[in-house]
């Protein structure tokens, strides 16, 4: 986990109930300081992590977008992630309260969220100027500036990270596309909608018919939404907390129903796969060639996917 790293992988494992020394992560496969393949300039994703989360929850999504050409730039949000390491050795923890109301989310995490976003946004413009926007100016990836295509970028988003990514499409037109993975849509987004493409993938509850939190009535929407669902799919499904948790049960250290209160019915293996080509296949769509048509999501449905409706 790259926000708290240790300390808040032992966290996880104690409010699972799980011994310390029981059970630890493995190894990713990314690299740090790893020079950039700058010959051709890749389209760009951000990622938003769910309330309270760091971005290195969904570490396996942006290691399989990153593997098909992709730069995947993930945001971890000062002051509500368990902790977030500056330069100097500065850590900042996050002091949001696990308690906060939909309200609080809504009216102050949200716009600072969005924020957030605008303002990495404009780091990586600086950085494909050329300047190093480190405040300490640390020596970056070599050639990291120049295979950035900021005429192709994409966000997606976990949870209240999906609500970031709705809203900040809404609020900055650089963004082309976006993918809610299981996020209420709150802001004004929701009442103004969208010039552009809007995936949106949920669990097994979400219906784009019932659940006004999810895919609300958009009056004024002109970009087109994709509404699909995981089978058996729950909230953590849509989190690397689908292999971790389904790990743990496998080795008996946590109970079946906790289990599947987190992570639903569906086979992890499958779950994996249709999430991560449905992603692939949306930013395929949307930033290298065009706008989704129906025959797509009935391509995506058959994969392992269904129609929200």
């Amino acid at each position: 986990m790259a926000g708290g790293g240790l300390d808040e992988e032992r966290v996880f494992l104690r409010n699972r109930t799980v011994p310390e020394d029981s059970w630890s992560l493995a190894p990713t496969h990314s690299y740090l300081k790893a020079p950039a393949a700058a010959a051709v300039r890749r389209p760009v994703l951000i990622y938003s992590p769910g309330f309270l989360d760091s971005d290195s929850w969904n570490t396996s999504k942006a290691e399989d977008l990153a593997s098909h050409g992709y730069v995947v730039v993930g945001i971890d949000h000062t002051h509500e992630t368990y902790s977030v390491e500056f330069p100097r050795d500065q850590t900042i923890r996050g002091v949001t309260p696990k308690s906060a109301s939909a309200g609080y989310l809504t009216s102050v995490l949200l716009p600072i969220r969005v924020a957030d976003t605008r303002f990495v946004l404009d780091q990586l413009t600086e950085l494909t100027h050329g300047f190093n926007p480190d405040v300490d100016h640390a020596a970056l990836p070599s050639q990291l500036g120049r295979s950035l295509d900021l005429a192709r970028i994409g966000m997606f988003g976990h949870s209240l990270g999906g609500s970031t990514t709705a809203q900040a499409m809404h609020e900055d037109d650089r963004i082309s596309a976006g993918i809610d993975l299981d996020g209420p849509l709150w802001g004004s987004v929701g009442h103004d909608g969208l010039s552009r493409p809007l995936g949106m993938l949920g669990n097994r509850n979400q219906s784009a018919r019932t659940d006004p939190d999810w895919l609300p009535y958009w009056p004024h929407n002109t970009g087109r939404k994709i509404p699909l669902r995981v089978p058996g799919a729950r909230h953590e499904s849509f989190t690397d907390q689908e292999i971790i948790i389904s790990q743990l049960r496998a080795a008996d250290l946590i109970p079946a129903s906790a289990a599947a209160e987190a992570i639903g019915t569906c086979p992890p293996a499958r779950s994996v796969v249709a999430q991560n080509t449905f992603l692939r296949a949306f930013f395929d769509t949307t930033l290298i060639h065009d706008v989704p048509s129906p025959s797509d999501v009935h391509d995506l449905a058959t994969s392992g996917l269904e129609p929200a409706a």
